[in-house]
Formats: structure tokens, C-alpha cells, sequence
């Protein structure tokens, strides 16, 4: 069959249809001519057939177009149908396949099941709001409303402004308006705030929405509470300036020992600086800590040393910090109690005085009466008007040694403990110290023993007595002496000093003796503490302590054993 113009002209106003084959049929439905492929067939095998045959029933007598489904190779396929009457009394049917539209319509319905699923799903979680493009609400959801305090209908057609905290500057929003209009996404996190005046934090992703032309039309707000987040990060920051700002110091170690924070108060009270310690075993600065077990838990004072060598003692607490139980990290918090511990120990040797001097004051007279009589009888025996043989007079001898040495003790330890009543005077301390030095100096020379001074040139006054200075001194330099019997070097310095903002001098003597032992240096200003056996009183120290506390001032002593030891003295300066 040849095609008559007015075929042509059907087809070519279909052509953009995607057909499958055109056919031409009779009134009784028989097909006549026609090309393509139908259910699977070429149209030119089924010429003479009937659309019955074919699709299984008639075409509709008057429909322009039908919908029908006909049986192929691998099943029905979906049909359209349209229909021109032609004015011989055929029928011209195009017959477009239908497989890809309805696949697509099917991916559409599922596509719009699933934002379906992933709008209820953001909904559910996210906090939603969209906007046209001058910002005012179009769509908020519950979300929006909860966190906010507002009902829907107060937020549809109002701006961010009605949310305005006024914790961001005019130019954070001027810069998130210049990047969403430029069709660019902007994320950011914003405090907001509520209905009830409380604020809140979002963590807020704007997406523009173009039109066809490219053309922002709306904006989609997608944005996350973190406001607990935010609370967690301020309270981080204020315990972090607290540590920083803490006068104790707050040392952070990981669960294997290793120091992970070290602030501001530690750098001060250990010398080292942060830089020094991170990531260090703590026990490499505090063989102390290598103990650490829970049991060690709570308030503990340890003698420590600082990166100059210097001896502190510090109260520390060491707590633990747990995660499900487990412990992951050690914080110690120290505070230096040196000057605390000086004080008690000052207090303490207070205490001990004033026992002695009520003690003293009761029974020196009892003691020192008898002991005289003892002591005149026994030179009266040794005057030589009795003859006494040479064992009896060597217990004689034994008998006043020993009531002359009760009487230094009981005279010493008046001296000890009764305030010092001698008159007071502007002096330069160095004075009363070069005249102790004058008198040891030979001493010093059969013991082999070089004397070594440096003294201020200029003078310093302050209120003392210059014989209870000298005493002081000159027991220091016989005592400094005595330790170095093979020899060695005594230095004496001094320096102005301050102490608690009040100037003063420090007077030191060192000697390269063998020291004192470290258990022992607390007891050296004790009265009847000596390391020098029967040969000591006992009270020299503790004498030297009572006439520097009675003059206001400070004695202190450091030793190293096998390096020697040394005593600082310091008198605050008269006020001028």
C-alpha cells in the first residue's frame, strides 16, 4: 500500500512520538497496510489479520487514542493507540510503546516514596525551615517549633530577625546573605534566640533553590541543636582558665604515666617549663610518682625538688578520671606548702621554747644548787689539804668535769629560753660577724681550713645586739670548722635580700664538710639535738635559733651529704 498524502501528513504531526509502527485498517478492523514492528511482528506479516488477532480485541469505534496492552514475545507491552479516520473509511492507528514511560512513572512514584521517607526521616531529626528569596518563612517544621517556642502560623511569613540574640555582629549575617545570594551553600553554627528569651545554638546549612533559568527562588534551612554542645564547650573554657589561672599545680597524665597538661602554677612551682615535661613519664621529674596506685588517692605532703635543686614540700591530691569505670587519665593538683611547713616548724620550736623557759625557770636553781655544792666539795678534796691517792683523785676530777658540763647545760639552756633583755641598736650585722671571724680565723688555719669572704661594701642596719650577732656567728663558724677535720673551704657571704616585700641582709656561711643527713636537718635547731656526741651541748643551734627569732629575723639551713652544709641567716633592715 502506497502512502497517500494524508498519511504523510498524520505522520509527520506525530513525530515526535516515539511509534512503534503505523497501521492502516478497514472498518471491519482488518489490517490493510502499514510498516513497523507490532507485539513482536513485522506489520507486513499480519496484513489481512484482524486487531482482535492481534491485541486480542477490537479497536474502540470512536476513541481518538486508546490504551491497550498486547501480547509479545516476553509478555504483554503496554500500548498507546491513536486513531485518524480517513476519508475512504480507514483507519490510520500509530502505535507508540509505553515500557519506558511507564518505567519512568514507576521511578517517579518511587523516587517520591523515598524523599517521602527521607523528608519524615529529616523532619524527625533536623530542625527544617524554608524561605523564599527575601527570607520570609514559608515552611517551618515541628521541629523549628519546639526549639524555638513559636507556632507555625507565628513564623510563616516572619523573617530570621523575630529570632535575632543579637550575639552575632551585623556583618556575620551580611556575609552569610552575600554567599547563599550568590547561589553558594552556607554552613555556620548561630545563636538563636527562643520565644521565652533562652537561647539556643544551631549548627545551620542554608541551600539555595534554583528556578529553570538559574534563578534563586527559595532557600532550604537545615540545621542541628548543638546548644548542649556549646554549654559543654563554655564550661570546657572556664575549666581551662581556671586551670590556668589556678595557683596550685595541675599536672594531667595519661593512664601510662605520661604528663599530657602541665599549667601555669606547675611551670612556677617546679621550674620546668610546659615545653620540658609533655610527654614525659611523671616519674623521670617525681621518682615519688612511680607509686601511684588508687590507694594513693586523697590529700598527701611530699618533699620534692624543684628544677634548681631547691627542696619544697608540696600537699598533693591525685584523683583519677574514669570512662565507663575505667580509669583513662591521673590529675594531680599540688600546692606548695614551704613556707607553710617553715612557719609550723617555727611555731613548733615556739612551743618548745616557751616549755623550756617555764621548765628552766623552775627547776635551774634546783639543779644548778646542788651541782655547786657537789662541785665545791670535790675541788675542795683536790685543793690538796687531804692526801689522796691517785685513783680517788682521778674520780675527783671526773666528778667536777661533769658538774661543770650540767652547769653549761643549765646556763645554756637559760639562755635558751629566757628573752634576751640586752639592748638593741641601729648596727651593721657584718660587723659582729667579722669580729666571730677574727676570733675562729687562727683555728681555721691549724685546721686547714681557707676562709673565704664576700661581704656588701656598703652597710646595712638593722635593730640587734651586736654581742648576741657575734655569739650567733661564732657558734656557726666553730660548728662549720669542727665538720671539716681534714680541711676544706668556709665561705661567708652576704646580700641584700627582701623578704614578704620588707628589705633586708641574708649572711650565709658554707662549709665543704660532710653534711648533715637529710632525715636529720629538721631536728638541727632542736634543743640537746647534736651530731657531735659527748663533745655537744646540744644547745648551740637552738640558741642561735632563739637570738634570730627574738631579732625578727630568720635562720635556715641546707645540706647535702658528702657537699657540705650551709646556714643562712636574715634581719630585716631598720626603717628609715
Amino acid at each position: 500500500m502506497q502512502r497517500s498524502p494524508e498519511v504523510q501528513e498524520a505522520l509527520l504531526g506525530l513525530v515526535d512520538e516515539a511509534f512503534l509502527c503505523w497501521v492502516v485498517s478497514d472498518a471491519e478492523g482488518r489490517l490493510l497496510g502499514g510498516a513497523g514492528r507490532l507485539a513482536g511482528r513485522l506489520v507486513s506479516d499480519l496484513l489481512g489479520s484482524t486487531w482482535s488477532e492481534v491485541i486480542g480485541h477490537p479497536l474502540a469505534p470512536t476513541a481518538s487514542s486508546e490504551r491497550v496492552r498486547a501480547p509479545g514475545p516476553l509478555g504483554e507491552v503496554p500500548l498507546r493507540l491513536h486513531h485518524r479516520q480517513l476519508r475512504d473509511g480507514s483507519r490510520l492507528t500509530l502505535v507508540v510503546d509505553q515500557s519506558e514511560l511507564q518505567a519512568a512513572e514507576e521511578y517517579a512514584r518511587e523516587a517520591t516514596r523515598r524523599l517521602g521517607i527521607q523528608k519524615d526521616a529529616l523532619d524527625e531529626h533536623a530542625i527544617v525551615a524554608i524561605t523564599d528569596r527575601r527570607g520570609r518563612i514559608t515552611y517551618a517544621n515541628d521541629k523549628f517549633c519546639e526549639i524555638s517556642g513559636y507556632s507555625r502560623a507565628e513564623l510563616l511569613g516572619q523573617d530570621h530577625r523575630l529570632l535575632n540574640s543579637g550575639h552575632h555582629p551585623r556583618e556575620f549575617f551580611k556575609r552569610l546573605w552575600a554567599t547563599i545570594g550568590k547561589g553558594h551553600t552556607w554552613r555556620g553554627e548561630i545563636c538563636n534566640r527562643a520565644k521565652d528569651g533562652s537561647l539556643y545554638w544551631v549548627d545551620t546549612t542554608i541551600v539555595p533553590i534554583k528556578d529553570a533559568e538559574g534563578q534563586v527562588e527559595e532557600y532550604v534551612a537545615i540545621r542541628a541543636d548543638i546548644t548542649d554542645r556549646k554549654d559543654f564547650e563554655a564550661s570546657l573554657a572556664l575549666l581551662a582558665s581556671l586551670v590556668e589561672a589556678s595557683e596550685d599545680a595541675i599536672v594531667r597524665e595519661s593512664a601510662d604515666g605520661l604528663i599530657t597538661s602541665w599549667n601555669p602554677a606547675a611551670e612556677r612551682i617546679y621550674g620546668y617549663k610546659v615545653g620540658q615535661v609533655l610527654g614525659r613519664p611523671i616519674e623521670e621529674l617525681f621518682p615519688d610518682a612511680a607509686g601511684k596506685t588508687e590507694d594513693r588517692q586523697g590529700a598527701l605532703e611530699i618533699a620534692r625538688s624543684n628544677s634548681a635543686g631547691q627542696q619544697l614540700v608540696v600537699a598533693e591530691t591525685i584523683a583519677p578520671v574514669l570512662n565507663d569505670g575505667e580509669v583513662v587519665a591521673w590529675v594531680r593538683i599540688s600546692r606548695d606548702v614551704t613556707q607553710r611547713k617553715q612557719l609550723e616548724e617555727r611555731l613548733s620550736q615556739a612551743a618548745k621554747l616557751a616549755a623550756l623557759g617555764e621548765l628552766a625557770g623552775n627547776v635551774a636553781h634546783e639543779i644548778n644548787n646542788p651541782i655547786g655544792i657537789v662541785s665545791g666539795k670535790a675541788r675542795l678534796l683536790l685543793s690538796g689539804r687531804h692526801e689522796l691517792s691517785e685513783k680517788v683523785r682521778g674520780e675527783l676530777e671526773k666528778v667536777v668535769a661533769q658538774c661543770d658540763r650540767v652547769g653549761r647545760l643549765t646556763h645554756g639552756l637559760l639562755d635558751y629560753c629566757r628573752p634576751s633583755i640586752n639592748p638593741r641598736e641601729p648596727l651593721d650585722p657584718q660587723v659582729p660577724l667579722g669580729k666571730a671571724l677574727s676570733l675562729v680565723r687562727s683555728k681555721a688555719e691549724r685546721r686547714g681550713v681557707k676562709v673565704c669572704e664576700q661581704l656588701l661594701e656598703e652597710r646595712v642596719l638593722v635593730e640587734a645586739n651586736g654581742n648576741e650577732l657575734e655569739q650567733v656567728f661564732l657558734n656557726l663558724f666553730l660548728n662549720a670548722i669542727d665538720a671539716m677535720p681534714q680541711g676544706g673551704a668556709l665561705a661567708v657571704e652576704s646580700i641584700r635580700t627582701a623578704r614578704e616585700g620588707r628589705p633586708g641582709i641574708e649572711l650565709q656561711v658554707r662549709d665543704t664538710g660532710d653534711g648533715i643527713p637529710r632525715e636529720l636537718l629538721k631536728r638541727v635547731f632542736e634543743p640537746f639535738f647534736t651530731t657531735k656526741g659527748v663533745k655537744g651541748t646540744g644547745l648551740g643551734l637552738a640558741i642561735c635559733y632563739g637570738l634570730i627569732t627574738n631579732h625578727g629575723g630568720a635562720i635556715e639551713v641546707e645540706s647535702e651529704p658528702e657537699q657540705g652544709t650551709a646556714f643562712r641567716i636574715w634581719l630585716p633592715e631598720v626603717e628609715r
